[in-house]
């Protein structure tokens, strides 16, 4: 509008600074992330699996099985405090609770204030497969839920959703039953996890 309204050639060049570097700065907040040392994970026994994998031994894990959103932000002030030591964290909960939209979306906003500057790395809750009890119904569950969680994610700058399931679907987005425990529930090739997340 300055620009428009003066014409003056040095106000254009000012404003063409400004947004390079602010888009400078976005683009880097998430790509500064270069390995999985000093993550911190937060999850539930999906993650606990990955912990037990043995697979990312540098990282911190804070993950119980059957947790859902809710008992995190009830236990946030157990995790880590000193964000120097802490490169990113990165959540997977919800399929223990896929009612609980709001409780993840209030987590999310309440790791956003605990990490500052840290980004928030939201993990796409895996299908159940067929083996699962009322898997369908169940699957239906994660998918709002996963729908909702993104597109909240997606209006905070310091917050990523990432979908980690290649591999793990088929095309349709249906879970590949031999790539689960006989439960349906938990995957059994985590390295897999851990190159998807990577």
């Amino acid at each position: 509008e300055q620009y428009n309204t003066t014409g003056d050639e040095a106000i254009k060049e000012e404003i063409i600074t400004h947004f390079t570097i602010e888009k400078k700065a976005d683009s880097t907040s998430a790509s500064n992330i270069t390995s999985l040392d000093n993550v911190l994970f937060i999850g539930d026994s999906i993650t606990a699996g990955l912990n037990s994998s043995g697979l990312i031994p540098n990282a911190t894990f804070k993950a119980e099985s059957g947790t859902k959103p809710s008992d995190w932000l009830s236990k946030i002030d157990t995790l880590p405090q000193n964000s120097d030591d802490i490169s990113c964290v990165c959540i997977m909960l919800g399929v223990n609770g896929t009612s609980e939209i709001e409780q993840m979306k209030q987590l999310i906003d309440s790791l956003s204030a605990r990490y500052t500057g840290k980004t928030i790395f939201v993990q796409k809750v895996l299908p159940v497969a067929n083996t699962y009890t009322n898997y369908e119904t169940m699957n239906e569950g994660i998918k709002a839920y996963n729908d909702a969680i993104s597109s909240y994610c997606n209006g905070k700058s310091s917050v990523k959703f990432i979908d980690t399931s290649a591999g793990y679907v088929d095309s349709s987005g249906a879970a590949k039953a031999e790539l689960f425990d006989g439960e349906g529930l938990h995957p059994t090739n985590y390295q897999k996890l851990k190159e998807n997340i990577e």
